[in-house]
């Protein structure tokens, strides 16, 4: 085997350094053609760089991770689910949600392998030898992602009513109503948000400040929204656990395995969950 020798654009020279040199300190600079004829030099951080690379790795698992996971669920839906309940409003906007998501994923990802994630690109925010196909890819990626978090969220009103069938009209209604508020809220801040983020895409200037501040109301309802939806049903089920003991029924079961972890899920992740502000990108990451 070869010994290495160093990458091909490595040089020695004869200037010297200081004793207290660090050479993780240093900076990256890139030449790049002005409007006026001249050039511009732009210098970026390494440890800028580093991060931005970590962060695509990081992007890339995460939604090779939804890829797969929307592949395989979507697959376990459509071959467990009786034929009696395909005809179902509930069947079909899970069957969407898991393709739309599976189509989001996948555009995230060549948006990570693509020519947004160039070097120079990044550095110097240059991106107009981008072609137009990822741009409109980008801008699909973000259309997608209202259409999958809308059909999620109409799924979640729907299995609501269903839980609720057996209460009375009145508090039903409640409920429905009520559910129908937050899921409203939830899609209208969500759609601001992508459409403040096309905009973006498409004239690569926004007002961030406004950008800021629907990023976090449209976290923060859509962690109400989660939060809500969990506890009805976890709520729901702890009820029917009661009824179930006061019929002699003690016995422990999937109910009851189902309703703690439940109630974990709907808990621990309100405890910790911090509101970040997004960042803008070409496209949306959420």
């Amino acid at each position: 085997m070869a010994e290495y020798e160093g990458p091909p654009w490595r040089s020695n020279t004869s200037t010297s350094l200081p004793m207290d040199f660090n050479p993780w300190n240093q900076n990256v600079t890139l030449v790049m053609r002005n409007t006026t004829g001249g050039a511009v030099l732009v210098t970026a951080p390494r440890y800028l760089i580093n991060s931005w690379k970590v962060e695509t790795q990081q992007a890339c698992i995460n939604y090779g991770s939804q890829l797969g996971g929307c592949l395989i669920m979507l697959m376990m839906v459509a071959i467990t689910t009786r034929q009696a309940k395909r005809m179902q409003p509930i069947f079909w906007l899970n069957m969407i949600s898991l393709l739309l998501g599976f189509v989001r994923a996948l555009i995230q990802v060549l948006y990570y392998i693509g020519p947004f994630q160039d070097t120079y690109r990044f550095i110097t925010g240059d991106f107009s030898t981008v072609p137009r196909s990822h741009t409109h890819r980008s801008v699909l990626g973000v259309v997608i992602t209202v259409l999958m978090f809308c059909t999620v969220e109409a799924s979640l009103v729907l299995q609501t009513n269903v839980v609720c069938m057996t209460m009375t009209p009145k508090w039903r209604w409640v409920v429905i109503l009520f559910s129908t508020i937050i899921v409203l809220l939830a899609c209208i801040s969500r759609l601001i948000l992508n459409v403040i983020n096309m905009e973006f895409v498409l004239k690569r200037s926004v007002d961030k400040h406004l950008y800021k501040q629907m990023g976090q109301l449209s976290l923060i309802t859509e962690t109400v929204s989660i939060w809500y939806f969990c506890a009805v049903f976890v709520g729901k089920l702890a009820w029917t656990m009661i009824i179930r003991q006061r019929m002699g029924l003690k016995q422990w079961g999937p109910m009851q395995i189902i309703c703690i972890s439940g109630g974990c899920t709907l808990v621990i992740p309100c405890k910790f969950a911090p509101f970040p502000t997004p960042h803008l990108t070409l496209v949306h990451v959420s």
